[in-house]
């Protein structure tokens, strides 16, 4: 398996995995994917505006390391 880069390296066109820390020190590795919300339709009352874009993954803080996915198995 690969080493585990910083966040702001991270590939943003396809699934990875990420990892973190929350506040009370646990890790958590996750799969995860950035999305831009170009996609998704626009709600009453948000006329011209879109989110801003963030990291989609499991968990409620923001992941600062990635690593790619290993492989499937043949």
């Amino acid at each position: 398996m690969g080493e585990w880069k910083n966040i702001d390296t991270a590939p943003k066109d396809c699934m990875i995995l990420l990892g973190g820390r929350d506040d009370d020190s646990n890790e958590w590795i996750e799969t995860g994917y950035w999305e831009s919300y170009e996609t998704w339709p626009e709600e009453p009352g948000a006329e011209g505006k879109k989110p801003d874009a963030e990291w989609i993954w499991g968990v409620w803080f923001a992941p600062k390391w990635w690593m790619e996915l290993p492989e499937l198995p043949k």
